[in-house]
């Protein structure tokens, strides 16, 4: 431990890293209670309203984005109805990599063809 406080380092214009230690501790303590709260606690909340009322989750305000979410309400039912804690960043990931590629090269591909 250092022998003089953060403040009292910063006072004199000499803070070490020494001097951060406790305070950064502290700072990734207060992270993880903050995360492990919201996993716990928040996240199954919202994952339940959403299941009671799914159409949350979309902007419905055309008729084709109506008609679409009717087509496939009952299927996001049901995977919201699975889905649990960990399904939701694994998801999320795999997804957002499909996009990429799509955007990478799938894309690339059709306006070649257009062309």
């Amino acid at each position: 431990w250092p022998a003089e406080t953060l403040f009292g380092a910063l006072w004199a214009g000499r803070p070490s890293l020494g001097h951060l230690s406790l305070p950064l501790v502290g700072l990734a303590g207060g992270v993880g209670l903050t995360a492990l709260a919201f996993a716990r606690w928040q996240l199954p909340r919202v994952a339940r309203r959403y299941q009671r009322q799914p159409e949350g989750l979309v902007s419905l305000d055309t008729p084709y984005r109506q008609h679409l979410w009717e087509r496939v309400r009952s299927r996001v039912q049901d995977l919201l109805a699975q889905a649990g804690l960990g399904d939701l960043a694994a998801s999320h990931a795999r997804h957002q990599a499909r996009l990429d590629r799509f955007l990478a090269e799938d894309l690339r591909h059709f306006y070649e063809q257009i062309r």
